[in-house]
């Protein structure tokens, strides 16, 4: 009896490069991977750094663990972008969750990053936006 190939949660996978990217398939030669689930480990992996940075101290071993992640995530062409300093314009993909002021706009907090697969996004970043004339109130 020929061996039958385990059903993935999205069905068989397309041969054709095209097909298995509409379905949500991203593809290299080897494996076929469902770009939401490698989304979100993405971010995980963004998060876990993130922490690991901003505490008072964090053992040396974890700050080479989330080091090598990131650069693993770079090898399969991922790249994961919190645009904290970038100006801030409406043609910017990203969802404002917060704005302070109006003038001048600069991403000032990123809550969730952006993440590209591949060149092409896959998750917009959230992200507080602060104007020139918020920051002199205070």
């Amino acid at each position: 009896m020929p061996k039958q190939k385990p059903a993935s949660p999205k069905g068989d996978i397309p041969n054709e490069p095209s097909q298995r990217r509409a379905a949500g398939w991203a593809l290299d030669d080897k494996i076929a991977v469902d770009v939401a689930q490698l989304t979100k480990l993405a971010v995980a992996i963004w998060r876990i750094d993130r922490r690991a940075q901003r505490a008072e101290y964090t053992p040396e071993p974890v700050k080479i663990a989330c080091e090598s992640a990131l650069e693993r995530l770079a090898d399969l062409e991922i790249r994961v972008e919190d645009l904290i300093g970038h100006v801030y314009h409406d043609n910017l993909r990203v969802n404002v969750v917060e704005q302070i002021g109006t003038q001048e706009l600069r991403i000032t907090e990123c809550l969730s990053p952006a993440v590209y697969i591949q060149g092409q996004l896959t998750a917009t970043a959230a992200v507080v936006v602060t104007g020139a004339d918020a920051q002199d109130e205070s």
